[in-house]
């Protein structure tokens, strides 16, 4: 595969996973003033919900952080691999919990309304589950390899480099947070709890 084509598949899923954060911390924010009135199950999709936002958010912001210090040459390419790394290692079990949420509630919903609009969302949603369920399975392990090199080393000059990288890693999450929130918030109280469909990431 070329660079060039590499670079757009990258892009094309950093848009991918905005355009579904948005819409995940909109369907919850439409929602999110009735999160305790209608059962556990609802409250967890609700959250699982503001969850996946937080985590799909934060994916291009540890992107840009990432690749912008490496730009500036304060970034080894190790370092930046660590970084992705530890940001994975980070997200990816809730993800799997809150995604299995989701895709559970989308599978009822379909079943009551086989309507186009949610036999696409759980079409999504259970290949989205099912391919982060593999990524996980085989990746985990040579990440947390590769978290466990850098930041065991015993280089002492580069210890403020393995601060950074912690650093940026969580501000990626904040980051996320702020605006999944922000959405959340524009988009709060205007349906019905019963009616919002979320997706996963």
């Amino acid at each position: 595969m070329g660079t060039s084509l590499q670079i757009i598949l990258v892009l094309g899923i950093l848009a991918l996973n905005i355009f579904i954060s948005y819409f995940n911390a909109r369907s919850v924010g439409q929602v999110w003033d009735e999160r305790n009135a209608h059962g556990t199950f609802m409250w967890a999709l609700i959250w699982s919900g503001f969850i996946q936002a937080v985590l799909g958010f934060s994916m291009p912001i540890i992107g840009v952080l990432l690749g912008g210090l490496y730009l500036l040459g304060k970034l080894s390419p190790k370092a930046v691999e660590a970084g992705l790394s530890l940001w994975y290692l980070t997200a990816i079990i809730p993800l799997l919990g809150t995604g299995m949420i989701i895709t559970i509630h989308s599978w009822i919903e379909t079943y009551r309304d086989r309507s186009w609009t949610n036999i696409g969302i759980t079409a999504y949603n259970t290949y989205a589950m099912a391919s982060n369920v593999y990524s996980a399975a085989t990746n985990i392990g040579p990440m947390f390899g590769k978290v466990m090199e850098f930041f065991s080393s015993d280089d002492e000059d580069n210890n403020s480099i393995k601060a950074l990288v912690g650093a940026v890693v969580v501000m990626s999450f904040v980051g996320g947070y702020f605006l999944a929130a922000a959405v959340r918030d524009k988009y709060r109280g205007t349906l019905p709890a019963p009616v919002a469909q979320t997706a996963t990431a």
